[in-house]
């Protein structure tokens, strides 16, 4: 029997869209729309997209389920990155446009297929030395630490499985998946208090809460331990033309006012315009095995 599958495609500004049955774009962090569905409508959380990011879009579907057809399946990616739905040798592919996106690995049929037999989906991980240690040296090691408080009187049945997940040599990015619905729900009651008291208790005030992303690989370490209907797939990213240096350089000087994070990650644009593109993709494309 076919799945009703939704997987919010998260956008802030009129771009081209990767168009599929089961994509549904929101608008992110603003009242001026550029799209039928926009996540300050309602129960929301839009004022904080600034350090939220795209959390203020699970929010906003976790509290207007039934507004967007109550789906058997909840998912997210990006409004640039997204999953394919079938198995390949490595975590990460990139590719320049839209239109070269393999059809026949992102089409509705290619997702019911994955679906028929799992109830969780999640990126591949990429391999880093430690998922703790990479998180640390492009943000803030004390967020570790104040997450690893958090955890410990929320949720204490989860901290062994942080613990193994940040000594682990295996990472989650990009804070996407596919959640049948009450692992969907679960998930979101779970992780929106662990952030408001982040949030709260933070010494890094107004940076971007780039935790989620660790609360989430978190999440799902755990259901990869004890659910056998969990499968790990790749993502591709739609890199589009390289941007000139003075936009880049723009963008660095409003990481650092914006106080975006730590010091590796406000350079991170820059980085990556001075890097050879084969040598940043061979460093995505390392996989755990």
């Amino acid at each position: 029997m076919e799945k009703n599958v939704k997987i919010l495609t998260v956008y802030h500004k009129e771009i081209d869209e990767l168009r599929a049955s089961f994509l549904l774009p929101l608008h992110v962090g603003s009242s001026s729309s550029v799209g039928t569905l926009r996540d300050d409508d309602g129960d929301n959380i839009s004022h904080k997209n600034p350090t939220f990011n795209e959390m203020t879009a699970l929010y906003w579907a976790w509290k207007h389920y039934e507004v967007i057809g109550d789906p058997d399946f909840l998912g997210l990616c990006h409004y640039r990155r997204f999953f394919l739905f079938e198995n390949r040798k490595y975590p990460y592919y990139e590719c320049d446009e839209f239109a070269d996106v393999d059809e026949a690995a992102f089409s509705e049929a290619a997702l019911q297929g994955v679906l028929s037999s799992n109830s969780i989906v999640a990126p591949m991980r990429t391999k880093r030395r430690s998922v703790g240690g990479s998180y640390a040296s492009a943000h803030h090691k004390e967020d570790l630490f104040l997450m690893l408080d958090i955890l410990k009187e929320r949720s204490p049945e989860i901290l062994p499985y942080a613990n193994k997940y940040l000594d682990s040599d295996g990472i989650y990015y990009y804070n996407m998946f596919v959640f049948e619905k009450s692992v969907f729900f679960d998930y979101a009651e779970w992780i929106f208090p662990i952030l408001d008291e982040f949030e709260e208790k933070t010494s890094f005030k107004g940076e971007r809460l780039f935790i989620s992303e660790i609360l989430t690989g978190i999440y799902l370490y755990r259901l990869k331990t004890s659910r056998p209907d969990f499968v790990e797939l790749p993502v591709i990213f739609i890199a589009g033309k390289k941007q000139p240096l003075k936009a880049v350089l723009r963008e660095v000087k409003s990481n650092f006012k914006n106080k975006k994070s730590g010091v590796l990650y406000n350079f991170r644009p820059l980085i990556l315009w001075l890097a050879p593109k084969k040598l940043m993709l061979k460093r995505r494309q390392r996989r755990v095995k």
